[in-house]
């Protein structure tokens, strides 16, 4: 019944019935490879769509605004939480009892509150899980066709505001980090799309590439990260006519510590 009446809204709504026919030109130009032609149309879907008050767009600034007043709110609150530790620290250096000390654990609970914050709040779209998530999530796939991989990640993002269960939208998100390279992205939308649709056995494929590029990336990060540093230390000692190669690391089997020694013959020259 809910769902023959909504057909009907649909089929008495001009505004609904010109958007899903500029979607329908949209999938048309997209099946001809026309994939200008077809952002062109999602795009008038997309902006025809009512209430043209709330769009996609003002959304996700509103979201991008809200996380990074969130993320200056975390910094507010560890630089006052370290304060906090350090004047703790210091009065009881200075002799303070153990009742002034304990007279703080209040205001951590309350902090500890604070911390868990709640999530942002889209605003409701009375056409936004059903149409509008569909024409920015198609909009995104001729983006990826046009190489515009941040547009594709914006109008994916938006589509999953509104459906936040919308498997497509991941996968296409995930192509587009995989393409800028961020690959840590890449893995967490495929990560949930496999939650969304776990007998999809392209999406564990998926996964696991994306999990085995991950991680060489990461190692590759790690090699170089520790030439860069090896560089730089090499560099300084050579100022003294000596390089890392004069320092031995030898772990200690039972302990696991480490203790450096001196060879003063090892002189590797930096290289």
């Amino acid at each position: 019944t809910s769902s023959s009446a909504t057909s009907k809204k649909k089929e008495e709504d001009p505004e609904l019935l010109k958007c899903e026919s500029m979607k329908l030109q949209g999938n048309n130009f997209f099946k001809a490879h026309n994939w200008l032609d077809a952002y062109d149309s999602y795009t008038e879907a997309i902006d025809a769509c009512p209430p043209q008050s709330l769009r996609g767009i003002d959304i996700l600034k509103e979201k991008q605004e809200w996380e990074n007043e969130q993320h200056r709110q975390a910094l507010d609150d560890y630089r006052q939480q370290k304060h906090d530790t350090k004047c703790d620290t210091s009065g009881k250096d200075e002799g303070t009892n153990d009742e002034q000390t304990s007279s703080s654990s209040p205001k951590d609970d309350n902090k500890d509150e604070e911390s868990s914050k709640p999530s942002f709040q889209v605003p409701p779209h009375p056409h936004g899980d059903k149409y509008l998530s569909v024409y920015h999530c198609n909009r995104a796939a001729c983006c990826l066709h046009l190489e515009q991989y941040k547009k594709a990640i914006d109008d994916c993002t938006i589509a999953l505001l509104w459906k936040p269960d919308y498997v497509k939208a991941y996968m296409r998100r995930c192509h587009a980090h995989e393409q800028l390279e961020q690959l840590t992205e890449a893995l967490e939308d495929v990560k949930m799309a496999q939650t969304l649709d776990p007998r999809n056995a392209q999406l564990r494929k998926d996964q696991q590439r994306l999990q085995r590029k991950n991680d060489e990336h990461l190692e590759k990060l790690k090699e170089q990260t520790m030439g860069q540093l090896k560089d730089l230390g090499n560099s300084i000692l050579g100022n003294f006519g000596l390089s890392l190669d004069n320092f031995q690391a030898k772990q200690d089997p039972s302990t696991g510590s480490y203790s450096i020694s001196f060879d003063q013959g090892n002189n590797g020259g930096g290289n």
